[in-house]
């Protein structure tokens, strides 16, 4: 799974597209018209088998109860806060914005995204 470092890392060199149909984001390089770092809302030309990644939003989970799906994304990262093994960094979305870091308790659901780098 990416560390929080390599989602920080990932948001600050590519930009975001939303997929209303597919309800997720894509993640896009960076190109003459969209710089790095940037959300957008339509792939201005690019398809879908241009991005580099694809995080569906399905929601999360908080106490059994899934909340949220179609409009928002929550995904685990590799790494926990030092300070409390309880919990584990995440990245967070939702249809207009990539949210920062976060820390969660690690009993509630979260998805997760295994990225292999070459």
């Amino acid at each position: 799974m990416p560390t929080s470092a390599e989602f920080k890392a990932l948001k600050a060199a590519t930009y975001w597209a939303w997929d209303a149909t597919d309800m997720g984001y894509y993640v896009f390089a960076p190109d003459a018209s969209n710089t790095a770092g940037k959300i957008v809302e339509e792939t201005n030309g690019l398809t879908k088998a241009d991005a580099l990644l694809f995080f569906p939003a399905a929601g999360y989970g908080n106490g059994g109860n899934l909340s949220y799906v179609g409009s928002s994304g929550r995904y685990w990262s590799g790494s926990q806060p030092s300070d409390d093994t309880g919990k584990a960094h995440q990245m967070s979305f939702d249809n207009s914005d990539v949210g920062p870091q976060l820390d969660n308790s690690r009993s509630n659901g979260r998805s997760v995204r295994p990225v292999y780098l070459r």
